[in-house]
């Protein structure tokens, strides 16, 4: 989603790649103002990490304002990082591909590749995956060189998509992202992570949100001449699918959001299925647009969710207490509706005419 967003704004063909530098200052104040936030809101309460909800009471938890934390047993840092993380990296990823949004861009309106940039990018990849693959705790010298190997593959593919589509061959614009896909699947599920904390491999592993950002902007931007591949037989993407669905036996695999499973077979369906359910959705996103089926997003919910995502902590802190409140599913959608309500009022004022 996030790759899509630069592929229809600061790297559209109409804004002429603009660049990045509008969106990271937007996406760096919404972070540095949110830890702002999350750490008065971890300042206000107990001391101790142990201090849930739950156990609030049992374990006589006490602190300036509460008496419980959001994010208990995670020490001191991720109570403040909690969901910013996800905005932190995202301006990581931007930083380390924002030239290759642009050569992506040039090779799609008909311009030639530039060797030079391209292999710099592979090259700082490469450099990132080096040094932080060999840092304690190291990866095996094979998982690196796979890491760096597997990237030139990837710059390859999402270059060949870019160029098909200004070449107009339909069918192998699609087909250059399948293999982006692959690429990127092979190269973040068969090294030995070993994830079990927060440390340079969990950093490396994340980077396969940075391939899966770049393959929705490269899918976005050559929208208009990717002919259908997959989908001209679609019943047969069904089996696909059902082989990469999750297991429905639980196991922690070293975090619960974003697992690493110890087999490397598991491990290659769950990426696969992270790449195959984008690329499936974003085909039928396709076909309702050509459809006329779709409906353009509500400003109120836009802007309703961006503010429950920036302060959905400090609504848990005020009204975590009440005991209708207790349920997440209710909580959850309570939330989302008062966000988007107060943001449809605040659309709705703004645009009155006086």
């Amino acid at each position: 989603v996030s790759g899509a967003a630069l592929a229809l704004g600061p790297y559209s063909a109409a804004s002429s790649g603009r660049g990045i530098g509008p969106t990271f200052l937007k996406v760096g104040v919404l972070t540095l103002a949110g830890l702002a936030l999350n750490g008065l809101i971890f300042l206000a309460g107990p001391r101790d990490e142990r201090c849930s909800l739950e156990m609030a009471e049992k374990l006589h938890c006490k602190g300036p304002l509460m008496d419980f934390l959001i994010a208990p047993n995670a020490g001191s840092l991720f109570p403040i990082l909690y969901q910013f993380w996800y905005t932190l990296f995202l301006l990581l990823f931007l930083a380390e591909d924002a030239p290759l949004y642009r050569e992506l861009l040039s090779l799609s309106t008909g311009g030639e590749p530039s060797l030079p940039r391209l292999l710099l990018r592979w090259l700082a990849a490469s450099a990132l995956y080096v040094l932080a693959g060999l840092a304690p705790p190291a990866l095996h010298l094979q998982d690196v060189l796979l890491l760096v190997a597997a990237e030139a593959a990837f710059l390859g593919c999402v270059c060949g998509s870019a160029r098909a589509a200004a070449a107009g061959a339909g069918p192998a614009v699609r087909l250059w992202q399948y293999g982006a896909a692959a690429a990127a699947v092979l190269q973040f599920g068969v090294p030995r992570f070993q994830i079990t904390t927060f440390d340079t491999n969990l950093v490396l592993y994340y980077h396969a949100f940075r391939q899966l950002m770049t393959l929705g902007f490269v899918v976005t931007l050559t929208r208009a001449s990717a002919a259908p591949v997959a989908s001209r037989a679609w019943p047969l993407v069904l089996f696909g699918l059902i082989l990469l669905c999750p297991s429905t036996s639980f196991t922690l695999a070293g975090m619960i959001t974003y697992p690493w499973f110890p087999k490397t077979a598991d491990r290659l369906l769950w990426l696969g299925g992270s790449f195959v359910v984008p690329l499936a959705l974003d085909r039928i996103g396709r076909t309702f647009a050509a459809a006329g089926a779709d409906l353009p997003l509500p400003a109120s919910v836009g802007v309703g969710t961006l503010l429950l995502y920036f302060v959905h902590p400090l609504f848990i802190a005020v009204f975590a207490r009440f005991p209708v409140f207790r349920s997440e599913p209710f909580l959850l959608t309570t939330t989302a509706l008062v966000f988007c309500c107060l943001a449809g009022l605040a659309l709705t004022g703004r645009r009155r005419p006086t």
